[in-house]
């Protein structure tokens, strides 16, 4: 049978091994899946690594993401 995804889990790091979290939160609806950092949290020139997983009703979680990054201005 088909699982239904309860929430999400984000992570954000400055490094590719996730060592270091300027981020992390478990508490991400399943829908709408948007997520927003609040004004001033990210230092300016930076880039910054992100991967996500997904949690079932039964609380059972899912692998992470292939991670990906982006850079602030």
């Amino acid at each position: 049978p088909a699982t239904t995804v309860a929430n999400y889990q984000i992570q954000l790091s400055t490094g590719a091994t996730f060592a270091t979290l300027v981020l992390d939160d478990a508490t991400l609806p399943a829908s709408p899946l948007s997520y927003g950092v609040a004004s001033g949290r990210l230092n300016g020139l930076t880039y910054y690594y992100w991967h996500v997983r997904a949690v079932n009703a039964a609380g059972a979680w899912g692998p992470w993401s292939v991670y990906r990054y982006f850079r602030t201005p």
